[in-house]
């Protein structure tokens, strides 16, 4: 008997190649973006469907974490096991595909379907004059363009209503997911397996009973998707009420256009209504009524205009980049002042440093710590602008002052910058001090916050920056797994000592057979069927592609992609040394930098 005919091996393949992309540039990268799961899918994804249509599958422990969101605030997230998120994004796309034609025209939920109305509106063409409906003044072209790209609506409104939900993931109760589920027919088996999920990722304290309400917020698009469907009766009502034509929903963000002031205001009520419906809240601090010219101040349409613009020029001069930073420079001066305004202001000056970045231009230097400490959501694109500007070791002791600063309160933007260390290229006395800096996260001479994330960074950058002495460092940590609180940094340590040969990887199996708690289970079993394979299986050619720089302008190599390369010498098949010597020589013949091209011929050699 199978309880769940719907989740078969197919489903749970197509739904293991989507996660597969995702984890790459996923919040918490794995030291080796899981590649104990890439080995042989076929054997735990077949393991898997019998777990579930046996009614026999229990889901594991998800992995929780914190992102910034502002000043003081974090967004919790969940991050389940891998067959379990395989499983859970499985289930939300057989959901999403049979409610599908229920969905208005301007709601999304992913990035890349709105990646795609904004391409589609860039390539379309219409008449400059435009006019305001207010008629108190023409749109500019270029102003109507970001009005298209930042809103997607069609028509230009006198007036908008700019709306979200309170605590939108949190406060989705089950029942109202369920009545959408029921309500098209799916398996009751696999909606009870759905919400089986939900009651394990879910977020409660402990030892308490499950409210049956709030989805875990995940990177991989489970959530959004089922947060998404559970707003289709939401989106009926408003489109009957104010017109399919002006509303858009991003999520639970809320775009509505009017003709009136009092047409704001009576839309606003009906929002309210239609989403008590569902027990949900309409966010009255975040809400805003604006103006056609308030709104352009509010999204910052001219400066939005002026980068696009500037994008176009760095796109057709990708050899001669640096000779724009004049221009940019002025439009900093320009729209600087934007800042005092608020709205979407952050959204704009993430653009500015990631084109002074390009440009090599350090006008925002200055402001660079005191930027992520106001906008943590930043520490990414300031990261990298720093990182481009200026040397290794300088950007190191920025690192060091951003994240032992007492306002610096986000275990995620130290994760964020420590990261950044692993695409710089120091000299060598500045190779030096991020060893030390590296061997230090270990010994946990450090202890700002997020520390712990780092540490787990901190093998590769031994690996990157190290020589002779690195071997001894990271076998002296080998004997000390079992002090480390994180399973992530006993992984890293492990596996970077492995990759040096055969005698450190018998150590590593010696030490994992020993461990109290044995999270290198899986990675032991891995490293075994890699060692017994008589070829590579096709999947692997990704990881010998390089990454892409954008704001270096270059190809750089991935220290986790190189460091499965390096596993992969373990395994004694001259199939397998042959495919590892072309990947080699297909790497040093790429467009890659001299240090990058010293560290390949040092680590695959």
């Amino acid at each position: 008997m199978s309880y769940t005919p719907e989740i078969t091996t197919g489903v749970l393949w197509k739904s293991w190649k989507e996660v597969r992309k995702l984890l790459r540039r996923c919040s918490r990268r794995d030291i080796t973006d899981f590649i104990e799961f890439d080995i042989d899918p076929d054997e735990w994804i077949g393991r898997l469907v019998e777990e579930v249509n046996s009614g026999r599958y229990e889901p594991g422990e998800p992995f929780r974490f914190t992102i910034p969101k502002t000043i003081g605030f974090s967004r919790h997230m969940t991050f389940p096991q891998i067959p379990d998120l395989v499983l859970y994004r499985a289930i939300t796309g057989l959901i999403y595909d049979r409610l599908k034609p229920q969905e208005k025209e301007n709601v999304y939920f992913a990035r890349t379907t709105l990646s795609e109305k904004r391409r589609q509106i860039a390539e379309e063409t219409g008449d400059p004059s435009y006019m305001f409906l207010s008629g108190d003044s023409f749109v500019k072209w270029k102003e109507y363009h970001q009005y298209r790209k930042l809103l997607l609506l069609e028509d230009v409104y006198p007036h908008f209503v700019l709306t979200d939900i309170t605590n939108y993931f949190a406060s989705v109760l089950y029942d109202r997911a369920a009545d959408a589920l029921y309500g098209a027919g799916f398996n009751r088996n696999l909606v009870g397996l759905l919400f089986f999920l939900l009651e394990r990722f879910s977020p409660r304290d402990p030892y308490n009973e499950s409210p049956r309400i709030g989805l875990p917020v995940d990177e991989f698009d489970c959530s959004r998707t089922l947060a998404h469907v559970v707003l289709y009766p939401h989106d009926e009502r408003m489109a009957d009420s104010v017109g399919e034509e002006a509303y858009v929903r991003w999520m639970d963000d809320q775009t509505i256009g009017v003709d009136s002031y009092a047409a704001a205001v009576k839309a606003l009520g009906t929002c309210g209504q239609s989403l008590s419906r569902l027990h949900l809240t309409p966010n009255a601090g975040k809400t805003k009524i604006l103006s056609l010219r308030e709104l352009a101040i509010h999204f910052h349409l001219e400066a939005n205009e002026d980068l696009d613009d500037f994008q176009d020029l760095l796109d057709e001069s990708k050899n001669d980049r640096p000779s724009l930073g004049n221009r940019l420079t002025v439009l900093w001066r320009r729209h600087r002042s934007g800042e005092e305004n608020g709205g979407e202001w952050s959204k704009v000056l993430a653009r500015f440093y990631l084109m002074a970045g390009v440009c090599r231009r350090d006008f925002l230097l200055d402001r660079a710590t005191k930027d992520i400490l106001r906008q943590p959501t930043l520490a990414r694109r300031v990261g990298d602008y720093f990182r481009v500007l200026r040397p290794a070791g300088e950007y190191l002791e920025f690192v060091l002052s951003v994240c032992t600063d007492e306002r610096q309160i986000h275990s995620d933007v130290s994760r964020v910058l420590v990261e950044g260390l692993l695409k710089v290229e120091p000299s060598r006395e500045d190779a030096l001090r991020l060893r030390e800096f590296a061997s230090q996260l270990l010994a946990g001479c450090h202890r700002f916050v997020g520390w712990k994330e780092c540490a787990a960074i901190a093998p590769l950058l031994i690996l990157r920056f190290g020589d002779k002495r690195s071997r001894p460092r990271l076998k002296a940590r080998m004997g000390q797994l079992e002090a480390y609180s994180d399973p992530a940094i006993g992984k890293a340590i492990s596996v970077v000592y492995a990759s040096y040969g055969e005698r450190e990887y018998t150590e590593v199996m010696h030490t994992a057979s020993k461990l109290s708690k044995n999270y290198l289970g899986e990675f032991v079993r891995m490293l075994e069927r890699l060692r017994a394979r008589e070829d590579v299986p096709d999947r692997f050619k990704i990881r010998t592609r390089p990454a892409y720089d954008a704001v270096a302008g270059r190809q750089r190599i991935d220290m986790r992609k190189l460091l499965v390369l390096r596993l992969l010498r373990l395994n004694r098949s001259k199939a397998v040394k042959e495919w590892l010597r072309q990947a080699r020589e297909k790497i040093l013949n790429g467009e890659i930098s001299h240090f990058d091209q010293a560290l390949v011929n040092r680590l695959l050699q």
